[in-house]
């Protein structure tokens, strides 16, 4: 997160589009960064070093207030407008969820987000939206396997049909897992394939088929399981 002064985004008495600010902001990186990949990842300028294409995100934000003695920014919502947000909040958020899950709830959001990036190119779901689906729920219980909260966490979001999330902390609004209608259309089929694989691969897991246990969740992570 790149904090910047209110000053920087004002434009004829009013802020600039968040889209406007990350244009300008890829063009400044693309310029200090020449040989390395740079561009638009959702709300964020990403940029790629080496050759394993391993990414930065780079989010600009500006302060807005205080909530409970925590800093709240405005960040880009991905569609040229603007949402709060408060990392300390959050993080605090995540980490309490993470304490009542028997310390699993991390755990899962890393399986999902090794999911996310094992298409290429990647699903179009933000981290965001994972972790406070995981920490708003009891999908991630003490008692349950990671394969159980994996397939639950799929039943749940496509339930849902990858719709928006109320922000349990009452800051963002409405949290949306896509930027787009268009993204939003193949997260829910790519939700629903997993799904399915999923819950094939636990009742496999049941009748103590490990092997097609394992090929049922390499389907689920696209063959890199």
């Amino acid at each position: 997160m790149v904090i910047l002064r209110k000053q920087e985004v004002m434009w004829g008495g009013k802020m600039v589009s968040s889209d406007t600010l990350l244009r300008r902001i890829l063009d400044d990186l693309r310029e200090r960064y020449p040989s390395s990949g740079v561009f638009k990842d959702g709300l964020a300028a990403a940029i790629e070093f080496g050759s394993t294409k391993q990414s930065l995100d780079v989010v600009p934000a500006i302060f807005q207030r205080f909530n409970k003695g925590r800093p709240v920014y405005l960040i880009p919502d991905g569609m040229g407008d603007w949402f709060e947000t408060s990392p300390q909040t959050h993080d605090r958020y995540f980490a309490e969820a993470h304490d009542r899950s028997g310390k699993k709830l991390a755990k899962v959001s890393q399986l999902l987000r090794w999911w996310k990036h094992a298409r290429n190119p990647s699903l179009p779901i933000r981290s965001f939206y994972i972790d406070m689906v995981l920490a708003a729920t009891s999908l991630c219980g003490p008692a349950k396997t990671y394969a159980s909260c994996l397939r639950d966490f799929f039943f749940t979001v496509s339930r849902g049909r990858c719709g928006a999330l109320p922000d349990p902390c009452g800051i963002a609004g409405a949290i949306e897992a896509t930027d787009t209608d268009v993204q939003r259309d193949l997260l829910r089929r790519a939700v629903e394939y997993a799904l399915g694989h999923a819950d094939a691969a636990i009742a496999a897991e049941a009748r103590r088929d490990f092997e097609e246990a394992n090929r049922q969740w390499n389907l689920v992570f696209n063959g890199e399981f």
